[in-house]
């Protein structure tokens, strides 16, 4: 009997220990770091939301946003240069929307041998990353909207897109996704210039260079853009130049950006997610892999659309994507999408 309340006591032990031991890594101290492409704009802003939302329900995580105002990858990375300093002998982790791919990689290094995780966006084949996350399935959202395009254009004519910056590597994968299924199921529709003109995430400067686009090709019936911040300056050129009825219009964005453009019809359907779901998923993949814990097929990142997440490799993929309309953008923004 004696000896088994002494195996009892041990195993008690063990698990008051191990159960200690859970609670000191869940509440150890973490620094989270939000590198977006450039700071400011209203999608960077919006994701930067999903951060400070996780850490205002985690005491024990800290959140910061860095880099700068613009778009440009030798800003980043000096940012990262500067977190990789900030976060020496803490728990940290990084989450990255790239300006370019592969003018970080070297220094994403230098972040993880420091013990620092790293969480892409925007570069499926990252390398120095722990994991690179994307909304959704690529190919599948590129045959959804392609068949909306098309629709919107009645089968044929000319369309144009325009992305943030041809060295991006999700705009361009975006980008030929739908040019790619447009060309294969519609024939009759036509792109009217390759390689894609750049927007280079300057609203005012997309508003410029659309009227410039607008003029070249009168004829133009579809424009697709994969820049929030650049799309606001095409709907801007195509509400000022009265060409709503004629050009069917269709952007990532989010919803309070976009909702007056809808309403005017300058832009008809904004596709992609919500940023701030996105920004919210990064923290939480941050977290458990500093706490130990691998990021499997079907894992829920406690956010709208990564709810069951799928992981191929280093990349993982939300499980759905957005598509607001004049018809339910008022009920998307009661809602806070």
């Amino acid at each position: 009997m004696k000896k088994y309340l002494r195996v009892l006591v041990v195993a008690v032990l063990v698990l008051f220990l191990l159960v200690g031991c859970a609670k000191t890594a869940e509440s150890e101290e973490i620094l989270i770091a939000h590198l977006p492409k450039s700071i400011g704009g209203a999608w960077f802003t919006r994701m930067y939301v999903g951060f400070e939302r996780y850490a205002a329900d985690h005491e024990n995580v800290s959140v910061v946003q860095i880099g700068a105002s613009e778009g440009d990858a030798a800003l980043q990375n000096a940012a990262i240069e500067d977190f990789i300093t900030q976060a020496q002998g803490k728990k940290a982790g990084l989450a990255i929307t790239y300006v370019s791919p592969e003018a970080t990689e070297q220094t994403l290094k230098k972040a993880m041998d420091a013990g620092i995780v790293v969480i892409g966006n925007e570069a499926p084949a990252a390398v120095n990353v722990d994991y690179d996350i994307e909304a959704f399935d690529i190919p599948s959202w590129g045959a959804s909207v392609a068949d909306d395009m098309a629709e919107g254009m009645g089968g044929e004519g000319q369309y144009l897109i325009m992305v943030g910056k041809l060295s991006s590597a999700a705009h361009m994968a975006w980008a030929g996704a739908l040019q790619s299924n447009l060309t294969e199921k519609y024939p009759n529709i036509t792109l009217v210039q390759d390689p894609y003109p750049e927007g280079n995430y300057d609203q005012q400067a997309s508003y410029e260079k659309m009227m410039e686009l607008l003029k070249t090709y009168p004829d133009l019936k579809g424009v697709f853009c994969t820049s929030a911040t650049d799309s606001a300056g095409i709907a801007r050129a195509i509400d000022d130049s009265g060409v709503q009825d004629q050009t069917f219009f269709i952007t990532f964005g989010t919803p309070d950006l976009y909702v007056d453009f809808l309403k005017s019809g300058a832009t008809d359907i904004v596709t992609g997610w919500d940023p701030s779901m996105m920004g919210e998923a990064m923290v939480n993949m941050i977290v458990k892999i500093l706490n130990g814990e691998e990021i499997k097929n079907g894992d829920d990142l406690g956010a709208f659309g990564f709810d069951s997440v799928i992981v191929e490799g280093k990349l993982v993929k939300g499980n759905t994507w957005q598509r607001i309309t004049v018809e339910n953008v008022d009920e998307i923004l009661e809602r806070d999408y």
